[in-house]
Formats: structure tokens, C-alpha cells, sequence
């Protein structure tokens, strides 16, 4: 799993170990929104004596990564819609493949989007803007390969 994390969430979570170091704060719990962190958790944590609560870095892999999900679905024959993953460079490829599917699809950025990484268009046209917007423009940031 690659690690990406922006300055003011690494911050935020060197902030909240403080507040644990110094007796403020008794337990960390942290989000399965912010898999990177659990990656961090055992060598800050664990040395240190702050108990922390929150799932292990490839459970919150699943939550964080729309195609990692897709895909150990799949590995692990577990029902899901079909799907095809796209990097953002591929732009071209992705517009294709919605062209010429068959059916209406869903787009989701890969990554965490703060929840709105999802679109649902009605058209070919709708669905050729919310590539653009979520391939090249990156309207979710780093969340923008599907």
C-alpha cells in the first residue's frame, strides 16, 4: 500500500499523540477514513504506551480504496456489481469503456474522498463530464482514479 499523507493530517495525529504523551487524553481512537495513520500506529503507539483503538491498516484499506475493495471482492468471489479500474491517466481508456459498456454506470473515485466520491450519472454525456472532472480536474484531490 503506497503512504500519502498530507502535512496537516500527520499534524493533526502527532498533535493528538502529544495530548496522549502528556496525560491529556487516555486513548487514541482513530478513523478508518485515515488508513495511512494505521500504519503508524504500532511503531508510535505501542513504544510509547498509548493505547489506541481503531481497525489494522488492511482492514482500513477496504474503507479507504474503492479498488482494492473491488478487487479482494473478486479475489474472493464475494457478489459484487462488475467494475473496471482506470488510473487517472487513463482518461481516454475509461471514456471508451463507458461508451461502449452496454449499460449505465457508477463512477467512484479511488481514495478517500470525504464521502463524495461517488457519482451516478444519467447519460454517456454526464458520465463523460464526471471523468473529466474526477480524472483531470481531481474535483476529489488524490481520489481521482477509478
Amino acid at each position: 500500500m503506497e503512504l500519502r499523507v498530507s502535512s496537516e493530517k500527520v499534524s493533526c495525529l502527532c498533535f493528538s499523540f502529544l495530548l496522549c504523551l502528556l496525560g491529556r487524553v487516555p486513548k487514541l481512537t482513530l478513523s478508518p477514513l485515515l488508513p495511512s495513520f494505521f500504519l503508524l500506529l504500532p511503531l508510535l503507539s505501542l513504544p510509547a504506551g498509548i493505547s489506541t483503538f481503531g481497525p489494522t491498516a488492511a482492514a482500513a484499506q477496504m474503507e479507504g480504496s474503492k479498488s482494492f475493495s473491488k478487487e479482494f471482492m473478486a479475489r474472493h468471489n464475494i457478489p459484487t456489481a462488475s467494475f473496471r479500474t482506470f488510473k487517472a491517466a487513463q482518461f481516454d481508456e475509461a471514456r471508451e469503456f463507458v461508451k461502449n459498456c452496454g449499460h449505465r454506470v457508477v463512477l467512484k473515485a479511488d481514495g478517500l474522498a470525504g464521502g463524495k466520491g461517488v457519482l451516478i450519472p444519467e447519460t454517456f454525456e454526464e458520465a463523460e463530464q464526471g471523468l473529466k472532472d474526477v480524472m483531470v480536474e481531481k474535483i476529489f484531490g488524490d481520489a481521482g482514479e477509478f
